[in-house]
């Protein structure tokens, strides 16, 4: 079947083609008879709208880039479906970007992005010192970052607080009666890492209790360098009884050494994990973690990109922060 047009459509229709253009994008003063008719031709010819040429009309592709870290960390599917399926909403499409921690690929997306003309851009930066200000300044394109409290406030960003995330995980430990805690934490330069361990820091200094900095573990996000670090940490600290993991991934790696050592969970070793991911209720013994609210920041994120593309008057930047709860289990 040949290709139909909006010419085509409104030539079956017996209307004009702007009619056709403005009921097929649900203009209010179209009628719902003439809409619901030119959508039934639409849909019976299987018309596919020119994309290139009305965003050369209107300036806008509807697309947006997004950004993330690490697609295989399973932090970041949620996130990712939750700016989808709100941007699928808005007639939005999704390129989504992986930059595997990685500061060069990370500025290579973004330049790409700008080439595909996308209209916006969403993003999990790679580290505090690098948040692109000036290239999204000099591209005035709308951005929005993510995972991640930034100094200044002249930024979009939609974040859950990590620093009170680690403090409640922290504190409840010491209610437990632990003062030996283990942090172990991602690369230090990561925005989420810098956060939590100053939550870390600060539920023992709320006890006014020492902290012990040879307890706080940098390492990179992998199930094995999490299993190693444990097994340097129980070998070193004798006196160790409890280990904070700022990703439930991590935790895998951090059970098997424990047992590894013939100890047990909860019994010699309390563990706590971060993310609340889906597999934490089926680990033995499932784990206590601090939950933080995935979708919802991706779809936040989303959203608050889409009104800022829409925005005709100047943007005034917000920043959402969503708050972290404990989701307590038998490992702690």
């Amino acid at each position: 079947m040949p290709k139909i047009s909006i010419k085509d459509i409104a030539k079956y229709a017996n209307v004009s083609p702007s009619t056709v253009s403005r009921a097929l994008h649900g203009h209010p003063r179209i009628s719902t008879e003439t809409k619901t008719t030119i959508r039934e031709i639409a849909k019976k010819y299987n018309y596919i709208p020119n994309q290139i040429a009305r965003a050369l009309k209107t300036k806008k592709t509807k697309t947006v880039g997004l950004i993330i870290s690490d697609i295989t960390n399973p932090f970041f599917p949620e996130i990712t479906k939750g700016v989808e399926d709100s941007c699928i909403k808005k007639g939005y499409s999704v390129i989504l970007c992986n930059s595997n921690y990685s500061l060069e690929q990370e500025t290579e997306y973004l330049n790409m992005l700008i080439e595909k003309g996308v209209d916006g851009i969403i993003l999990t930066p790679h580290s505090v010192n690098h948040l692109h200000e000036y290239f999204f300044e000099i591209n005035k394109i709308p951005f929005v970052l993510i995972d991640i409290r930034p100094t200044n406030t002249n930024i979009n960003c939609v974040y859950v607080d990590q620093e009170e995330g680690a403090n409640i995980a922290i504190n409840y430990l010491i209610e437990k009666g632990h003062r030996n805690i283990a942090f172990i934490t991602g690369p230090t330069d990561l925005p989420s890492a810098n956060q939590a361990i100053r939550g870390y820091k600060k539920a023992f200094n709320e006890k006014n209790l020492k902290v012990n900095d040879k307890f706080i573990i940098e390492t990179p996000q992998k199930i094995e360098s999490a299993y190693l670090e444990t097994k340097q940490l129980l070998k070193a600290h004798e006196n160790l009884t409890a280990i904070f993991s700022l990703s439930d991934t991590l935790c895998i790696g951090i059970y098997q050494a424990i047992y590894e050592t013939n100890l047990r969970i909860p019994d010699d070793i309390a563990v706590i994990g971060y993310d609340d991911l889906p597999v934490t209720r089926f680990m033995d013994p499932p784990l206590t973690t601090v939950y933080q609210a995935k979708y919802e920041v991706g779809s936040l994120a989303a959203e608050m990109l889409i009104e800022q593309i829409n925005t005709k008057t100047r943007w005034s930047p917000r920043t959402i922060k969503l708050s972290p709860r404990l989701v307590i289990r038998r490992s702690a």
